[in-house]
């Protein structure tokens, strides 16, 4: 099965995507967390950082966020020049500061200037490959028929599917049923959407076997080791997550001010610590150290006193007294 890691803001940043490939497999890409390119500026720092800073042996996907054509094209281009040869458009995005631009999933509410706005992006001749990371509807999971029927008219080489509608966020379950629209015989579709275990993941798969890849965000951060587990059957021990978590941790000491690698730290810890028994009191000390050796301690006192659950996956609503609201973009 083909798995792909979808983009956390502030979570998947370069460093997580280049510790997470050298020490699990299975992901075959990698999205980045989206990117702006507003009214003919370039990239901001905090985006070229993002994208240049690469292991060139990741696949990654960069990710646009923008209601406008010219927008979106001229920073393809960007891209393309940095080395990229896939984008992906978002479409999916519920935030309210993103949608109250008339952004990411706000584009869905019209479905004639989605079109337009879709029109004047495959306009441009020169652009590499385009997927699309989308929601079934802004309210009405009822309008997700119209707006399918709206992106396979374009050459998208993916379209993949969050199965929720803008106003639920990640709440309730999502409509796979949603899927049965798509025609997998002429696109690529990609399903996302709370894959938190193999089991969730070879279901989807069962019901509609034709489907390209899977994407796994949240299940993924809690359990690094997922994408492996449902590729190779290799399922995640503790020696191994401390290995990762104590390299993220280095990598980020070595790259950036304490107070914001402790800010970065406590969003990882707040999925990881959701795969431990009896982890709660261990996340509360984490989420108040104030210092790198503070926080290493907690990490350390974690391992050694919590053992992993029989199934380490992620459970948004038995773990949502202490889990972060990063959303998956």
């Amino acid at each position: 099965m083909t798995i792909y890691f979808a983009p956390l803001e502030g979570i998947t940043d370069s460093i997580y995507r280049s510790a997470h490939h050298e020490c699990f497999t299975g992901v075959s890409k990698y999205f980045i967390p989206f990117i702006t390119s507003v009214n003919g500026s370039g990239l901001t720092n905090r985006e070229k950082r993002s994208l240049l800073q690469f292991d060139c042996d990741v696949f990654c996907v960069p990710q646009i966020l923008t209601k406008d054509a010219e927008s979106f094209v001229r920073c393809t281009r960007m891209l393309c020049e940095l080395g990229y040869d896939e984008i992906n458009l978002n479409l999916g995005c519920p935030s309210g500061t993103v949608t109250a631009k008339g952004k990411g999933s706000a584009l869905l509410r019209d479905t004639d200037n989605l079109k337009a706005f879709l029109d004047a992006v495959f306009a441009a001749h020169d652009l590499p490959r385009v997927s699309v990371k989308t929601r079934i509807g802004y309210t009405d999971p009822g309008n997700w028929p119209q707006i399918y029927s709206v992106l396979a008219e374009y050459p998208f080489t993916e379209i993949i599917v969050h199965p929720r509608t803008r106003s639920e966020f990640y709440k309730g379950a999502p409509y796979k049923e949603a899927l049965s629209v798509c025609e997998f015989e002429n696109t690529n579709i990609v399903y996302n959407g709370d894959v938190f275990s193999p089991k969730d993941a070879f279901d989807i798969k069962r019901v509609y076997p034709d489907l390209s890849a899977v994407m796994c965000g949240r299940g993924l951060v809690a359990n690094p080791a997922l994408a492996r587990e449902i590729c190779a059957g290799k399922a995640l021990d503790k020696a191994e997550l401390k290995r990762f978590l104590t390299k993220l941790l280095y990598t980020y000491t070595n790259d950036r001010p304490e107070k914001a690698v402790l800010g970065r730290m406590d969003e990882i810890m707040s999925y990881v610590a959701a795969v431990f028994e009896n982890s709660r009191k261990y996340l509360k000390r984490l989420r108040k150290s104030r210092y790198t050796d503070e926080f290493t301690a907690a990490l350390d006192d974690l391992f050694d006193e919590c053992e992993l659950k029989s199934a380490p996956y992620y459970d948004p609503l038995a773990f949502s007294a202490s889990a972060s609201s990063t959303p998956v973009i």
